[in-house]
């Protein structure tokens, strides 16, 4: 034929990638920005992963050693690494320069995830926090669950036996901290248990 068919498919390869800044193509995202990645990129010798995900997206069966898509397909673009949020204009906004350096993913407005499982959001989503030590809501759980103060700090609804909600530090903090050999308190000026052969006093405010 001396002309294409306009319904013939034409392939281009799956491991090209749209730069959003230029507007051309690259086989390297890194290479054309050190704020960028490749996406992620399926290996073509596991055809379950493969056939699972992307078969439904072809219009002919590929040739494994050199994976094609329709030409109408639009390449995958370059995406921001880990910490970065891509803008409108396709560069990469750093998170952690915006709010503060355990932020892992954001909006240009708010940190949306923290990159440590010991820390969470702040309320305001500005920033992260360390999740609170000693209390009884578990890690996992911790904001969903916790309470907040007037100025917007998390507070845990209780502490642990052997710790006591501490006010000044927004924390909680062991009772032996406040007062030698008590284990457990209800503030940390009243202990209502110690270690060993200690005994609270008539006013509970030692050991």
């Amino acid at each position: 034929m001396d002309n294409e068919s306009e319904d013939a498919v034409i392939y281009i390869p799956t491991h090209i990638f749209l730069n959003p800044i230029t507007g051309y193509c690259t086989d390297n995202c890194t290479a054309d920005n050190s704020d960028y990645v490749n996406p992620f990129e399926y290996n073509v010798n596991d055809w379950n992963t493969f056939f699972n995900h992307l078969l439904s997206n072809f219009e002919a069966l590929p040739n494994p050693d050199h994976l094609m898509l329709p030409r109408t397909s639009t390449p995958s673009s370059c995406v921001c690494k880990q910490g970065f949020t891509m803008l409108v204009d396709g560069t990469c906004f750093d998170c952690s320069l915006e709010f503060g350096h355990g932020c892992s993913e954001c909006t240009t407005e708010d940190c949306t995830e923290c990159a440590s499982n010991t820390n969470m959001l702040s309320f305001d989503e500005q920033s992260c926090v360390d999740k609170i030590v000693g209390c009884a809501i578990q890690f996992e759980f911790q904001p969903s669950q916790l309470l907040t103060d007037y100025d917007g700090n998390w507070v845990c609804p209780k502490c642990k036996d052997g710790y006591f909600w501490d006010k000044r530090s927004i924390r909680c903090v062991p009772c032996e901290h406040a007062m030698h050999h008590c284990t457990e308190c209800f503030t940390e000026e009243r202990c209502i248990d110690c270690e060993g052969h200690w005994f609270p006093n008539y006013d509970q405010t030692e050991c």
